[in-house]
């Protein structure tokens, strides 16, 4: 039994030798047995994502370990760097291929994405200029992205320079004239109402306030007749807008259509009350050719552009008839207002002066007018009885009624106070009445000239048909 237990002892001791010797061929650190020497492999840092964790730089050891960057013995949780999640930008939205969504700042992830919803109504970006075309666009009514846009209606006018002929956005040379369809387009006037209730808000808070007697402002005064005396009752302004150009007219009492007898007046006949803005588009003035000679051009306005008295008075002043040509309100209108309004310097320069005859051979009574006056030279004047019976102007020779003598009003003169009637107006000619020295020769709304078609001097309801001679 003794040598059991001897036996029993020596085992225990080879055990404990045995599980001695494996702790020192297993522990590192043990600085009482041998050392294991580390083989460290570098594991490069790596950025987290918002779905994926990354790491820090640290080393791994076949032996298991993990260390930091310094090789100090760290747990393997502190190398790793948590997944960031998804930052969502919610205050706007990204868009492109017909989508839109709300982007995540740190990845290319897409949430919310949805198809655009776009909206009916039409945005505009530009204004058309006489180089390009005007734009506009339809935006997404989620994400106010533009899903459509297009180039849409015509170039606009030039914005031609009086100063130096040319167009101010495209430096294209302004043509003085143009000619086609057998008609001569030349100078310009206010011809046209504007019925544009947006275009003529803006005119009118661009013209400031409204011209009284006594302060017209920026305004200027027609000075016409009110009875027997100017007055200050009725005005105009001129405004450039948007490359075009436009009349504002205002008038506090009415024009009468006869100078200094009755209160008769064709101005609200024809769609026109005091106290109320109209405003009027300057145009290119369309002239008829009557001849052509020489390089050189007769026209004659082929719509009544105007409406102005012959003269203010039908009583002589001194030797002077009422009717003389020469002597008259509309000659001196002619040759200074509608001159220098109508023509820029360099249309002024190829009008020619003109010797108009203003003998009695031109008149309807011929050799008999007692009221005929000495010939003038002039830029711009009108047309005698014998020119509106000339065939060779394309007139009949008849005093009857003549579709090329019929002409229609410009909206500018029924503003006016021009008289129509179905839709034509009377106008002056320069020829005077053969039989009292306070008519004048018009032609009527049918055409008609000469016998009774020859009215007081004073009227202001006929119209003004301005002729002149240009150099071709």
């Amino acid at each position: 039994m003794k040598r059991t237990a001897k036996i029993s002892l020596v085992m225990l001791a080879v055990v404990v030798l045995i599980a001695a010797l494996a702790v020192t061929f297993t522990a590192c650190n043990d600085k009482t047995q041998q050392q294991h020497t580390h083989d460290y492999t570098l594991v490069e840092a790596k950025a987290a994502s918002c779905t994926e964790a990354g790491n820090v730089q640290y080393y791994t050891c076949t032996c298991g370990k993990f260390f930091d960057s310094e090789k100090r013995e760290i747990e393997e949780s502190q190398t790793v760097i948590p997944a960031t999640g998804h930052d969502i930008v919610t205050t706007s939205w990204a868009s492109g291929g017909g989508s839109h969504w709300h982007k995540c700042n740190n990845c290319d992830e897409k949430f919310d994405l949805a198809s655009h919803t776009p909206k009916d109504e039409w945005i505009n970006d530009r204004e058309a200029t006489c180089t390009v075309y005007a734009r506009r666009h339809k935006e997404c009514s989620v994400c106010n992205t533009w899903t459509q846009d297009e180039l849409y209606g015509e170039l606009a006018p030039h914005t031609w320079n009086s100063q130096t002929g040319k167009c101010d956005v495209c430096g294209a040379t302004k043509p003085i004239y143009e000619e086609r369809d057998g008609k001569i387009y030349f100078g310009e006037y206010p011809q046209t109402k504007v019925e544009d209730s947006g275009l003529t808000a803006t005119l009118a808070q661009m013209s400031g306030a409204r011209p009284v007697k006594g302060n017209s402002g920026k305004w200027t005064d027609y000075k016409y007749y009110l009875d027997k005396k100017v007055d200050e009752y009725m005005w105009h302004i001129d405004l450039d807008y948007n490359g075009a150009r436009y009349r504002g007219v205002y008038f506090t009492s009415y024009r009468a259509a006869f100078i200094g007898m009755g209160s008769t007046t064709y101005q609200d006949h024809n769609g026109y009350e005091i106290n109320t803005l109209y405003w009027f588009k300057w145009e290119p003035i369309e002239w008829r050719v009557l001849e052509k000679q020489g390089g050189e051009a007769l026209l004659m306005s082929n719509l009544i552009i105007d409406s102005y008295q012959f003269y203010h008075d039908g009583v002589d002043r001194d030797d002077i008839h009422p009717n003389n040509y020469k002597e008259s309100d509309i000659r001196n209108w002619l040759s200074e207002t509608f001159y220098a309004q109508a023509f820029d310097k360099f249309a002024q320069a190829i009008i020619k002066d003109t010797l108009v005859d203003n003998s009695a051979d031109v008149s309807a009574a011929g050799a008999g007018n007692p009221f005929a006056c000495e010939d003038t030279t002039d830029k711009v004047f009108l047309l005698s009885y014998a020119d509106v019976k000339n065939p060779a102007y394309g007139f009949s020779v008849e005093d009857a009624a003549d579709e090329a003598r019929k002409l229609k009003p410009t909206d500018y003169a029924l503003a006016q106070g021009l008289a129509p009637l179905n839709g034509y107006g009377p106008w002056w000619l320069r020829t005077p009445g053969g039989q009292q020295p306070f008519h004048a020769d018009v032609t009527d709304t049918a055409g008609g000239v000469g016998g009774v078609n020859s009215l007081s001097v004073p009227e202001t309801n006929f119209g003004v048909v301005p002729a002149l001679r240009i150099t071709l």
